[in-house]
């Protein structure tokens, strides 16, 4: 998943505590910037969007979007039957395997350290001065450089739509089967 840290900064370096004021906190953070822009000298500001360590997102969805699985009320449950265990591991494997459009996976860039997930929601802008005083830690690999890029613009480039419940296709529904079934 990674290469050697090049000396300066480009898209797709991991660099080291940059300041997230949505979390009042530094995190390690990849920078998003293309490449051309920032050879080129076009960059006053780096785009960067937070890794936040394993643990600590594996915490948060399991107390949010996934509490029904671990949580029985206000209690975390102390055991998970088998069909829970598997139902949570079937809820990680899509985060793993960049299923959840929202997040990016990150394996660990330190042997036997705690892999990072990538909230596109948490994004900000580091200036080319701060940028400079910041260490890299580790450069994407090339195939993974090009996904990461395309996956930030495809969730903020989705488009809403509302919600239809099943009443909204019902008739069409009933249609289809009217006309190619028997009902018995």
């Amino acid at each position: 998943m990674y290469r050697q840290a090049p000396t300066s900064p480009t898209q797709g370096s991991v660099v080291q505590a940059v300041y997230f004021d949505a979390l009042d906190d530094e995190y390690p953070a990849v920078i998003l910037t293309p490449t051309c822009d920032i050879e080129q000298h076009k960059v006053n500001f780096f785009t960067c969007v937070a890794l936040r360590p394993f643990p600590e997102m594996a915490e948060q969805f399991l107390a949010g979007p996934w509490r029904d699985v671990a949580y029985e009320g206000d209690k975390r449950r102390p055991q998970l039957t088998k069909k829970q265990s598997e139902s949570l591991e079937k809820k990680f494997r899509s985060l793993f395997s960049q299923r959840e459009p929202r997040y990016h996976w990150f394996d660990p860039w330190i042997p036997g350290g705690d892999g990072y997930v990538a909230d596109f929601q948490l994004v900000t802008s580091v200036t080319t001065e701060e940028m400079s005083s910041l260490e890299v830690v580790a450069q994407l690999n090339s195939e993974y450089l090009e996904a990461l890029p395309a996956r930030y613009v495809s969730y903020m480039g989705r488009i809403g739509t509302p919600d239809r419940g099943a009443e909204d296709y019902k008739e069409h529904f009933e249609k289809m089967i009217g006309r190619n079934f028997e009902i018995m």
